[in-house]
């Protein structure tokens, strides 16, 4: 028990990781027992079912952006250890092509979904032009998490999870005080949902700014090759299963609740 505790004291980046974790776990607590009360007392049962409705459509649809980062960071991990830089860089120049193929494929069925998917029961409660907008800011959001998850991947793979922890936590905070910000002073959802975009943009530019500083890491097209692409496939295949399971539970049911019964039993 004292090695435990002298380790825990001598590895910093362990005592980091553990105390984020730790935050993340007490912060989302307390947030998921204030925050739908809150939501439900300002913005109403049934508009805090809308909102619920809304982010579940893009939340559920990104199950087509596959989970390439897990797999891949310990990969990196390996060679980063053993210092072959350009087999690290090969990983991930292949798994930034990878990310991208997936989010290309989102962004064209998002762009479908937005245009030709039925909204008609939102109609009572949003113009149909705002339904679109609102889709827009949201979608957007979603799409611009690609250059988080490449430069989330740039600062953790050596071990700096405690810095996406701390971002993960902070933003969702930020974003669920907003909400309940914006509610006191607007009921517009359009605007609830353009500042929804604006602090995810904002926290991308702060992953990018982070990352900048890894230099060993970079993409170079020229590395991309098929079997490369597959060997991170295969490596991250029960990562992405764990994802799909994840999104199934948490965005799939509030979309079928919505589709069939009224938004504030969604809430």
């Amino acid at each position: 028990m004292a090695s435990v505790f002298q380790y825990f004291k001598n590895n910093k980046k362990f005592k980091k990781n553990s105390i984020s974790y730790y935050g993340q776990f007490f912060v989302s607590t307390f947030t998921q027992i204030v925050f739908p009360a809150s939501m439900i007392l300002i913005w109403g049962a049934d508009k805090f079912g809308i909102i619920i409705y809304l982010i579940s459509i893009p939340a559920f649809l990104s199950i087509l952006i596959l989970n390439f980062s897990s797999g891949t960071r310990q990969e990196m991990i390996q060679v980063k250890i053993k210092k072959d830089y350009n087999l690290l860089k090969t990983y991930y120049s292949n798994f930034v092509f990878l990310a991208l193929a997936s989010y290309i494929i989102y962004i064209v069925v998002s762009l479908f979904v937005i245009n030709f998917f039925d909204f008609k029961k939102l109609d009572l409660f949003l113009k149909n032009e705002n339904i679109k907008l609102i889709l827009y800011f949201i979608f957007l959001s979603q799409f611009i998490r690609f250059f988080e998850t490449i430069y989330a991947n740039k600062i953790s793979y050596y071990g700096k999870f405690y810095i996406i922890k701390y971002m993960d936590t902070g933003t969702d905070l930020i974003l669920k005080i907003s909400m309940i910000i914006i509610g006191l002073i607007s009921d517009l959802l359009s605007l609830l949902f353009f500042i929804y975009l604006v602090i995810n943009f904002i926290k991308v530019c702060l992953y990018v700014f982070l990352g900048r500083n890894v230099k060993e890491l970079t993409f170079d097209y020229s590395k991309i090759n098929y079997f490369d692409c597959i060997f991170l496939i295969k490596k991250n295949l029960q990562y992405i299963f764990i994802s799909f399971d994840e999104l199934i539970k948490n965005s799939l049911m509030p979309l079928l609740i919505g589709y069939f019964f009224e938004f504030r039993i969604v809430t």
